[in-house]
């Protein structure tokens, strides 16, 4: 009686191991198939990608840099001076420099305060600015501009507050002279 209970114990084993098998070979076939799938949708996205950035380049895009490698970006220290500093070594203001980096001033302004740091892709391409000097920024955003339409850079004819001085010199004399006038 005891070698009939073996006998099946033996059995019902080999019977569970072979349905086992079959059910695992077929769902290695699966994922052998889906990894190639995978494989062939990665080569496929990494040409899109550098198609895309050779029209970056060609025909301008988001942001003037070239994209940038993050892993050297987790390497590299940035503090809100240092951002404020690079900023102003490369005579920027905060909406040029948010140009280059293809974002906006608010986030500029944010990062130079200490109240939010910049996300890794950002922290690469101010890493890659690093490099940079104020010649190469400026013919990088040559013919850049703002979301609102204004030019990136201003002329460096006047300065800024120089026109609404005059504006309000003018405005006064004429107040004057209609003054006069009444009496």
């Amino acid at each position: 009686m005891a070698n009939m209970g073996a006998l099946l114990k033996s059995e019902i084993g080999r019977i569970a191991r072979r349905e086992s098998n079959s059910i695992v070979g077929q769902l290695r076939d699966k994922v052998l198939s889906l990894k190639k799938v995978v494989s062939s949708h990665a080569k496929l996205l990494e040409e899109i990608e550098k198609e895309l950035l050779s029209l970056r380049k060609n025909f301008g895009g988001e942001s003037v840099l070239m994209e940038a490698n993050e892993d050297s970006a987790s390497n590299s220290r940035l503090s809100a001076g240092s951002i404020a500093r690079l900023r102003k070594k490369l005579g920027l203001s905060r909406s040029a420099f948010a140009i280059v980096l293809g974002t906006n001033q608010n986030s500029v302004y944010m990062w130079e305060n200490g109240r939010t740091s910049p996300r890794s892709s950002m922290k690469a391409k101010i890493v890659q600015l690093r490099g940079l000097g104020k010649r190469e920024v400026k013919k990088m955003l040559d013919g850049k501009s703002a979301p609102d339409g204004k030019p990136a850079l201003r002329s460096l004819g006047r300065p800024k507050g120089a026109v609404n001085k005059a504006k309000s010199a003018n405005a006064s004399e004429k107040s004057a002279v209609s003054d006069d006038k009444k009496v």
